[in-house]
């Protein structure tokens, strides 16, 4: 398995079960409390509502901390892309990418001009789109809309500018990420399943397992995965980053990043704070092979 299994990690699909109850926990030192909930970045209307104590946790906090705060990006600097995907594909692997851009009704000369990081978002996207998700109704952005009602305000841990420069970044402009995602198109509806299982049954071992096989470098997993942990660990570990250092706060961020090796709640604790599960897991039952 290779980069395009990460994709699905980074966007993450919901489940389908109104009875799934996500990955959360209470996390606690001194006077300050936190909840911090494990995200899929995508989803159907059939996978709400979450636990009643979500709804209930982020009504009385002083505050959402999301990834990133769409909403609220201003002044973002367009990417410098020095290739075009057309430039780093094989004949091959064109032919490829024109079979699946006529699956999706897209134009393959289109996707050829694009640089290949946004090729290959784009194609995953298109993807989980035709599977009958959409980013509109993951968890992250059904919990920013209940916060907005409630008027709780939203605090970033990172910055739209940081999230694009991560893909803009990458060598050759992701060639590795897009080429991974044509070689595994067909096999990416298992991963996906698997995925989907994984957090329905709150399966930490499972999700552990699928980041692991994501088939990343160590480049990509430091700069996607672990450094992001280090500094969101750091940015809630200051008492300086919350309005009220005393307070109550909800976090939610992709579950990817609270599973495996230097996951953020491992790093929290690290830093003195007290972690207690607070949602019921079961064991999943998928493969991750087709």
């Amino acid at each position: 398995m290779k980069i395009s299994r990460f994709l699905i990690g980074l966007l993450s699909i919901v489940t389908l079960s109104s009875q799934a109850e996500p990955l959360y926990w209470q996390v606690e030192k001194d006077n300050l409390t936190l909840m911090v909930i494990g995200s899929i970045h995508v989803g159907i209307p059939d996978m709400y509502p979450l636990p009643t104590p979500i709804y209930e946790a982020l009504e009385k906090s002083h505050g959402l901390i999301i990834e990133a705060n769409t909403q609220d990006s201003p002044n973002i600097l367009p990417p410098k892309n020095t290739f075009t995907s057309e430039q780093v594909l094989t004949l091959s692997q064109k032919k490829q990418l024109a079979t699946i851009a006529e699956q999706l009704s897209q134009s393959t000369d289109t996707l050829l001009q694009l640089p290949p990081w946004n090729s290959a978002l784009l194609l995953q996207f298109l993807q989980f789109q035709q599977l009958g998700y959409s980013a509109y109704k993951g968890v992250d952005a059904h919990l920013i809309r209940k916060a907005n009602q409630a008027e709780v305000p939203l605090i970033s841990l990172e910055s739209m500018q940081y999230q694009l420069d991560l893909f803009t970044n990458l060598p050759n402009d992701g060639q590795e990420m897009l080429v991974a995602l044509l070689d595994e198109w067909e096999s990416n509806q298992t991963m996906t399943d698997c995925l989907i299982e994984s957090w329905q049954k709150g399966d930490q071992e499972k999700l552990a397992t699928i980041m692991q096989h994501s088939g990343m470098s160590e480049g990509m997993r430091e700069a996607f995965i672990t450094q992001r942990n280090r500094e969101w660990a750091q940015k809630l570990s200051t008492p300086a980053f919350y309005s009220n250092p005393k307070g109550y706060y909800v976090v939610v961020v992709g579950s990817l990043h609270l599973v495996g090796n230097n996951n953020v709640l491992d790093l929290l604790k690290k830093q003195g704070f007290a972690i207690t599960q607070l949602n019921h897991s079961q064991q999943a039952t998928c493969s991750l092979q087709p």
